[in-house]
């Protein structure tokens, strides 16, 4: 364990699966002597199951199990690096060959991480993460797109069959599934629509956000399950559950891939990590 376990207080810790009452999702946090990390297992686009398990909750499993064991004295790209292998013995386990896995069946995640060692927030994906006051999350371009399409289709669909707001939100989300499942193959790519993802592929782990922490500062470490990340985990809930309230289906002010429909409560999984950095060594 590290010696610097007393620099962080725990302010916070949540998990809450997208229908409300599951144990397990496809969000997980993870909290050692010398990491604190929210990983957020993405979405499955195909239809292969890990161990008797979707791709999002095997993702998150086996990235948590990374960061526990990961060496105190690691840099941001070493890290994520180390992640990304995790993933790839998981492939060499089930005697998979990385090559013939469609990029939609393959196991995907990101990650955001505090290092109490180096007193950094990495972040690699599209995590949340709020710093003092100034929020940060690298959001796909390309989710952007689809958000729209989605949007543009449920209200195209709404004003011609005057459908309910859940079977809408359904039929948005499984219009754009075709263009979800072509989009994991831009993933870690150098090209327009690109994105970072940890997936055991070819990752760029130089491009992992870094940022310093300095001492006093608060730290929210989020998955995407939540709209904004506000001062404490009570209103960061509330302005969620007031959004949900005006815009179910999410294509307004929650404006993404998917909705409430059928079965869930909100439009993803949602994890809420919040901790303090002492201004003074103790």
């Amino acid at each position: 364990m590290s010696d610097n376990t007393y620099i962080v207080r725990r302010n916070c810790a949540s998990v809450i699966a997208k229908d409300g009452v599951s144990d397990i999702c496809g969000d997980t946090y993870v909290w050692t002597g010398n990491y604190i990390a929210v990983i957020d297992g993405a979405t499955p686009k195909g239809k292969k199951l890990w161990n008797g398990m979707k791709g999002d909750i095997c993702a998150a499993l086996l990235a948590a199990d990374a960061v526990s064991s990961m060496d105190t004295h690691l840099t941001a790209e070493q890290a994520i690096a180390y992640i990304n292998m995790r993933f790839r013995k998981e492939y060499e386990r089930c005697g998979i060959d990385l090559n013939d896995l469609p990029p939609a069946e393959r196991l995907q995640c990101s990650v955001v991480i505090y290092s109490m060692e180096r007193r950094e927030v990495w972040s690699f994906g599209d995590c949340m993460y709020r710093i003092g006051p100034e929020e940060y999350c690298q959001r796909k371009e390309g989710d952007a797109v689809f958000a729209a399409l989605r949007a543009f289709l449920i209200q195209i669909e709404k004003d011609r069959t005057g459908m309910q707001d859940r079977e809408l939100s359904a039929h948005g989300r499984r219009e754009i599934e075709p263009y979800l499942k072509e989009y994991t193959a831009l993933a870690n790519r150098d090209v327009p629509f690109g994105y970072d993802v940890i997936n055991g592929g070819e990752i760029c782990a130089d491009h992992v956000v870094v940022h310093h922490v300095e001492p006093g500062t608060t730290v929210i470490l989020s998955s995407d399950g939540y709209p904004k990340l506000l001062d404490t985990f009570e209103e960061t809930e509330a302005y969620l559950q007031d959004a949900l309230r005006e815009d179910s289906m999410c294509i307004g002010r929650l404006r993404g891939t998917k909705g409430i429909s059928a079965g869930i409560v909100s439009f993803d999984d949602r994890t809420y990590v919040s901790f303090t950095v002492p201004d003074h060594e103790q």
